[in-house]
């Protein structure tokens, strides 16, 4: 593709001279009225010259009015255009991206962890389904306790999403087999089924009492955690898990690391995403996020609450890291869409 270059500053520059000039128009429009009303002659040359004058002011409206019209057109015409460079940023750069039904922007561009609690709270049909889930794991909890449950889950949950993505990501084109390990469809009313693995991987290792805080409930997850929580969830399931910490991802790598089977997830201390339209969204106190992807100016791509924004290299700091998983299936594992059995947790108020 050939670069695109629009001169603002010279468009800007010609914007200002037509509405200056549209100024001065206006006002020798109101020094030819203000003649119009003095001249006072016979009647006959005063009709002449009133005609002729006339004539006149009906010239200088019209070209006050293009003048004016043109003004205003390059002023929108600008604004536009900067607008559309912000939100397209990444339309004259290039992206490599993995190539998943995961992130393909229909349903969502992967999981979101407050999706269960905004259908809890505002789906009277679709609050039950999720009740019924939860009550797998829960099997006396409230429906006033499932709303607290989903609510800690919107809180902390970010890191279950990126690994439920990762999941997802590694059954892309064997949805059959999914559900023959995990129980449960991979697809539910034509979109993946979110939900059901991040509340199954949330929940299974809850009850194990994985990454519990002090109030019993579970906590953000960190690179230790994330490796420990979804080997724990899949021990039982057939498939292994290998983890690669502190992983320099970048521009250059990503591409063979996913090529190779490799999942990144970023642990994301504080900084800016931006969204699609160049919005920044600021990151205080720490995030986990799927790496879908990479742009040849060095941003990453990555998935966030269902949605998809970049985030620039110069943004990541010391803090920040990447975590590589990979999935190796051993073949001797099935499920029962959950790990309770008879170890279904009661804690605190769930009895």
């Amino acid at each position: 593709m050939a670069d695109i270059k629009v001169d603002i500053r010279r468009l800007r520059t010609a914007g200002i001279k037509e509405a200056q000039t549209a100024r001065s128009l206006q006002t020798c429009y109101r020094e030819v009225e203000s003649i119009r009303s003095r001249v006072r002659y016979k009647v006959a040359a005063q009709q002449q010259i009133d005609r002729n004058l006339r004539i006149t002011l009906q010239q200088i409206n019209t070209e006050y009015r293009r003048t004016y019209t043109l003004a205003e057109g390059l002023t929108k015409i600008i604004s536009l255009y900067e607008q559309t460079e912000r939100k397209n940023v990444s339309l004259l750069k290039t992206e490599y991206h993995v190539d998943s039904v995961v992130f393909d922007d229909v349903g969502g561009y992967g999981g979101n962890q407050g999706h269960m609690k905004d259908v809890y709270y505002w789906d009277p049909i679709k609050c039950w389904e999720l009740l019924d889930d939860l009550r797998k794991y829960y099997p006396n909890m409230t429906i006033f306790e499932a709303f607290s449950y989903f609510s800690q889950l919107n809180s902390v949950g970010c890191g279950y999403v990126a690994l439920a993505n990762t999941l997802f990501m590694e059954f892309a084109d064997r949805p059959q087999e999914f559900e023959r390990i995990f129980g449960y469809p991979m697809y539910k009313n034509g979109d993946l089924n979110f939900d059901r693995l991040i509340l199954d991987i949330y929940a299974t290792t809850d009850i194990a009492g994985f990454n519990d805080g002090k109030n019993g409930r579970p906590e953000g997850t960190v690179d230790a955690s994330r490796a420990a929580i979804m080997r724990y969830f899949l021990q039982n399931k057939g498939i292994s898990v290998s983890t690669q910490a502190n992983v320099n991802v970048n521009e250059h790598n990503f591409r063979s690391i996913t090529e190779n089977g490799g999942y990144v997830i970023l642990g994301y201390r504080n900084g800016n995403m931006y969204d699609e339209h160049g919005n920044a969204h600021y990151i205080n106190g720490g995030h986990a996020i799927t790496v879908t992807g990479v742009t040849d100016d060095g941003r990453y791509i990555v998935s966030s609450w269902g949605e998809k924004y970049y985030i620039n290299a110069s943004d990541i700091g010391s803090d920040d890291t990447f975590m590589v998983f990979r999935y190796n299936e051993t073949g001797s594992g099935s499920g029962s869409g959950n790990n309770s059995g008879n170890g279904a947790r009661n804690i605190g108020r769930y009895v």
